[in-house]
């Protein structure tokens, strides 16, 4: 007799190294989440799309420096750089920065006046706040970031592919 005969033991270990590549998407996400970085770090350098310029004529949103490294340094103490299996988590944890990403308003309370400054005679200072314009950071990703994710993505599972065979 002569023939051909198939079975799927090829195709097991393709799809079962598939699922476990599905199952673990932490070095893709790293690799993301580095672009994302650069990406936030470019909308600094080149003051936004779009945000309104400040009353001083100085680059909008780099007054210390803080925001812009709390959302492009991953090393930061108030940068969001968190990666998982499953998930990945890029952004700020300084509180003001919703408030740039949507506009609102900041309230400052009064500061409280010590024994001394009682006794010099000064008054507690009003409260005030801030309206500030929406001037946002995050945006929605651009077709060159969506085609940069999908590369990152068709190599992880290739690599599977790979291993599997």
């Amino acid at each position: 007799m002569i023939g051909a005969s198939l079975d799927t033991s090829v195709l097991e270990k393709v799809f079962g190294s598939l699922k476990i590549r599905a199952a673990d998407w932490k070095d893709p996400f790293t690799e993301v989440g580095k672009i994302a970085l650069a990406q936030f770090d470019h909308r600094f350098a080149v003051s936004g799309p779009g945000w309104a310029p400040n009353k001083k004529g100085t680059p909008t949103l780099i007054k210390t420096g803080n925001l812009r490294r709390s959302f492009s340094e991953a090393g930061d103490a108030k940068n969001l750089f968190k990666v998982g299996a499953t998930q990945a988590t890029f952004g700020s944890k300084l509180f003001y920065a919703n408030i740039l990403q949507r506009g609102g308003v900041i309230r400052i309370k009064a500061p409280k006046l010590g024994a001394f400054q009682k006794l010099a005679g000064l008054k507690r200072l009003p409260a005030s706040s801030y309206v500030l314009p929406s001037r946002p950071i995050v945006v929605p990703p651009d077709s060159n970031f969506q085609q940069q994710i999908g590369r990152i993505a068709y190599s992880h599972f290739k690599a599977g592919i790979a291993a599997a065979l």
